[in-house]
């Protein structure tokens, strides 16, 4: 079985948790940007008249792997595509990750290698805090 989905760098949270998860039971292909990177889940406590939300868990997949806070690499590098419609087989992501289920290969590039990324230095919660 497999599976392709498309990301963003607003891809975060419980939507990297699905990507994930599935890794270790599905063959997994991601088409779009490096997610943002959040694999921690936070409970909210009430203290007098404020919430505190501290990061209480990580989350991992079922081979144990889950240290993706630098947000998870797509293996087909294509930034958002803002001129179509979601839905819209002509927008970028959507064609490749179309044309990725029915030939088993992305348009244009054939090695992860030739991808090249955006420079965006940080990424994820390590760019939420400055961390480096």
């Amino acid at each position: 079985m497999q599976v392709v989905i498309i990301q963003s760098f607003r891809t975060a949270s419980a939507s990297e948790i699905i990507i994930n998860s599935l890794k270790p039971f599905v063959e997994v292909k991601t088409v779009g940007e490096k997610t943002h990177g959040k694999p921690v889940g936070m409970y909210s406590f009430d203290f007098e008249d404020m919430v505190i939300v501290p990061i209480s868990f990580k989350t991992t997949n079922g081979s144990g792997e889950g240290d993706y806070y630098s947000g998870i690499e797509a293996d087909f590098f294509v930034e958002e595509d803002l001129l179509h419609d979601l839905g819209d087989a002509k927008e970028i992501c959507l064609k490749q990750a179309l044309h990725y289920t029915t030939t088993g290969s992305f348009l244009g590039l054939t090695k992860k290698s030739s991808i090249i990324k955006p420079a965006i230095s940080l990424y994820g919660l390590k760019g939420e805090i400055g961390a480096e």
